[in-house]
């Protein structure tokens, strides 16, 4: 699996766990390839150009006008 490849599926995995459609998470994860593409180096060492791109693709969810879907907690009532 080349890089981009690695990207796209690993983005699009985590934008999905948060909860955002399927369409907001491909396009998060064409803006962290679109980033990775740009990159010539990590901006912190520590994260990796994988953080850079993760956190530009967040930025795209979050501002694609759609808000992520969260999971309602399961609750046990009536049990102590």
């Amino acid at each position: 699996m080349n890089p981009i490849a690695f990207i796209e599926k690993n983005i699009r995995q985590a934008l999905e766990s948060e909860g955002y459609s399927r369409a907001v998470a491909q396009g998060g994860a064409n803006a962290a390839v679109d980033e990775y593409r740009r990159r010539s180096q990590p901006t912190v060492k520590s994260q990796g150009i994988y953080g850079d791109c993760l956190r530009e693709a967040k930025f795209y969810a979050k501002h694609s006008g759609e808000k992520p879907v969260k999971e309602k907690a399961k609750t046990t009532k009536g049990k102590k």
